[in-house]
């Protein structure tokens, strides 16, 4: 029932298509129909179908937005247990903003978790669309499933340009192609493909069930592997930078690990051998120390949240000391293999100029302990 269910309204979109629409504002804030919103499409079908209780995850230029929800969606009876939220990145699980729309959920699952709900629904707040989402809903219980997708039939010619899913002869999902080359058709119409809205709805108790059986299966430094970098920055052991004309050292404590950072003026090479560290190569501009590093494996996480790199990743480090006891590192990711867009972030490093490296030692044979 939608009473017990909650929704999580995406609504970080940049729109860069849309610019300049978008100059000033996030894509479900651009103005339609006068007064009226992109995301009032949501929140009006939501309203309509009996979804109450909604969290909206802001990103980009969210101040129109923000106003736009607060001063227009006073429909609410919060003495009900009904709401309209907001519920910007938070940075609970990691240094990264929403990566994307199961990112949105997983950095979010304090919030989830504290409004108990049965089923989960995930929603687009930047498409123009009229939907009963308690149909969807009362069609996902009738299936038993963990989860459901609307889709769209399209033509196959068209549908490199969508997230594509494959279902079987029962429509169970199958597979997830995002803009594939040769997308899978519907069986029975191979002419016909099925493309993501963007429209989810989850078993609460399965989402929590696959967090906590995935918390440490594919975690690299459980298994004694390095955690490369950005990564490493985020950990509590330190690292010591040794300096020359032609070459920074950086000695990491975590994992006994060392990599080189050549200031000789050396372009990167053209088919770098894959390495956890990649290869570096360094300049200054002024007194900042700017690193480029390519040349990665695709086996290392980002940060220890699990979010995960391909083997086309392209680093750039600023490092820049701004007093005596700081230095700020901002982290730039670009790695059109895993993520639509770069990334980047501050990440505030505390200088111990008297501290010392000692010894690591993991043993992969430690098992984690659960609470």
């Amino acid at each position: 029932m939608p009473a017990d269910s909650l929704v999580i309204v995406l609504a970080g979109g940049v729109g860069e298509r849309l610019f300049p629409l978008t100059k000033d504002r996030a894509k479900p804030a651009v103005y339609f129909g006068g007064p009226y919103r992109i995301i009032d499409f949501t929140l009006s079908n939501c309203v309509n179908s009996g979804f109450r209780r909604i969290f909206i995850a802001t990103q980009y230029k969210s101040l129109s937005l923000s106003r736009h929800i607060r001063m227009g969606w006073k429909v609410f009876a919060e003495e009900l247990g009904d709401f309209i939220e907001i519920l910007p990145p938070q940075k609970r699980v990691g240094e990264h903003w929403y990566l994307g729309t199961a990112d949105a959920v997983y950095q979010n699952l304090y919030s989830i978790t504290r409004e108990n709900p049965r089923h989960i629904v995930v929603l687009s707040g930047d498409h123009v669309y009229k939907m009963d989402y308690a149909r969807m809903l009362r069609f996902h219980q009738d299936r038993g499933a963990a989860a459901t997708i609307a889709c769209l039939e399209v033509p196959v010619a068209e549908a490199t340009r969508f997230g594509v899913v494959a279902v079987d002869a029962d429509d169970r999902v199958t597979g997830f192609q995002e803009k594939p080359r040769d997308p899978v058709g519907v069986p029975g119409s191979p002419d016909v493909a099925l493309v993501s809205m963007g429209i989810y709805v989850f078993e609460a108790d399965a989402l929590y069930k696959a967090r906590a059986a995935n918390e440490f299966l594919d975690n690299p430094q459980i298994r004694c592997l390095p955690a490369g970098v950005p990564r490493i920055y985020a950990l509590t052991q330190p690292y010591k930078i040794v300096q020359t004309p032609d070459l920074v050292i950086m000695l990491y404590e975590n994992g006994t690990l060392y990599r080189q950072i050549f200031l000789d003026g050396r372009p990167h090479p053209a088919n770098p051998q894959p390495a956890w560290l990649g290869y570096s190569i360094g300049r200054w501009e002024g007194d900042t120390l700017v690193v480029e590093t390519v040349g990665f494996n695709d086996q290392t996480w980002l940060d220890g949240t699990g979010h995960p790199h391909s083997d086309r990743m392209r680093l750039t480090e600023r490092f820049a000391r701004r007093t005596v006891g700081r230095m700020d590192l901002e982290i730039t990711i670009d790695d059109p293999g895993a993520y639509t867009r770069p990334i980047r972030y501050l990440q505030p490093q505390e200088l111990l100029p008297e501290g010392e490296l000692i010894e690591y030692v993991c043993s992969e044979n430690v098992k984690p302990l659960r609470r």
